[in-house]
């Protein structure tokens, strides 16, 4: 696995990156670098195998809907006016894609239109050379259903 090309590649499509040895190196650096922030967390095996969420709740606020009990969508609600959001994704590709399926949209919300600041944590085993392996590593998420109509519709 060649870091180098893809921090290149993401880099061109506009991430900054970084490149940390090990899951430590990595929490530690969140820690340092995130202080007296609101932090919305995606559900997320990789944060909760990290420990951020206790790691970053010494000097943040942090909201995560796995670790609080409230109603889930509240918290959710809650982690949409967070000044930093951080998630994983389901999948990378070497060529600079990011495949995220989710359950029920909070983590693609967020990421997409959220807070100031996003971070993707992602371990090397969920980078994948393509994006058609990465499309094979992720799960299905929720139910969707696609309806055609063979008719000209909008513009």
């Amino acid at each position: 696995m060649d870091y180098t090309t893809i921090r290149h590649n993401f880099e061109n499509h506009g991430f900054s990156t970084r490149f940390f040895p090990t899951a430590e190196e990595a929490r530690d650096y969140l820690v340092k670098t995130l202080e007296r922030q609101t932090i919305g967390f995606g559900g997320s095996v990789t944060l909760r195998d990290l420990g951020l969420f206790e790691a970053l709740q010494e000097k943040n606020a942090v909201v995560w809907h796995n670790k609080v009990k409230v109603e889930s969508h509240d918290i959710r609600r809650m982690a949409n006016t967070a000044s930093v959001y951080i998630t994983s994704v389901n999948a990378l590709a070497e060529t600079g894609q990011i495949v995220n399926i989710d359950g029920t949209g909070n983590r693609i919300s967020m990421t997409a239109f959220g807070p100031r600041s996003c971070y993707y944590v992602v371990g090397k085993n969920k980078i994948m050379p393509t994006l058609t392996d990465a499309m094979d590593r992720a799960p299905y998420g929720m139910q969707s259903e696609i309806i055609f109509v063979d008719q000209d519709l909008g513009l």
